[in-house]
């Protein structure tokens, strides 16, 4: 699972990158693209600090200048693939949603989750670009195997 786990970071990696540079060379990117993408980078920063508390805290809907992005996105990959290869992935965590729940998760399926969560919200990059007459990047999961 573990090495599994470590393709998805990678592929999350790189998917995200492909936006950040669409933001970064677009003169002016859609309505709610720049605060999309950083708010992907926010959960993930927040989910990584529910792991490993010793990061930079971050508002969920806190915006990043595009040109911070890709820092932020190599630092997250590095802090997650950090994270896979020094924990026990079944070790169970508790930590405070942002209303204050506590909740209980593993660490995997923490780790599954912000991979998930990226997806997601890119899904809804694409829209917005291509309502906007450009083209998305291509970052369906095969596609990235493939290459």
């Amino acid at each position: 699972m573990e090495a599994l786990l470590t393709t998805y970071y990678d592929y999350h990696w790189e998917a995200n990158e492909r936006y950040i540079n669409l933001i970064k060379q677009t003169k002016t990117p859609p309505e709610r693209a720049i605060f999309l993408m950083s708010h992907i980078l926010n959960a993930q920063q927040i989910w990584l600090n529910r792991i490993s508390p010793n990061g930079k805290k971050v508002g969920v809907w806190e915006e990043h200048a595009p040109d911070s992005m890709a820092n932020l996105n190599m630092e997250q990959y590095k802090r997650a693939i950090t994270l896979l290869a020094e924990n026990d992935l079944s070790e169970i965590i508790t930590y405070q949603n942002t209303q204050g729940q506590t909740y209980t998760n593993s660490i995997r399926d923490i780790l599954l989750h912000i991979v998930n969560h990226g997806t997601y919200h890119r899904g809804q990059l694409a829209l917005l670009f291509r309502a906007a007459d450009i083209a998305p990047p291509n970052t369906d999961y095969i596609f990235y195997r493939r290459e």
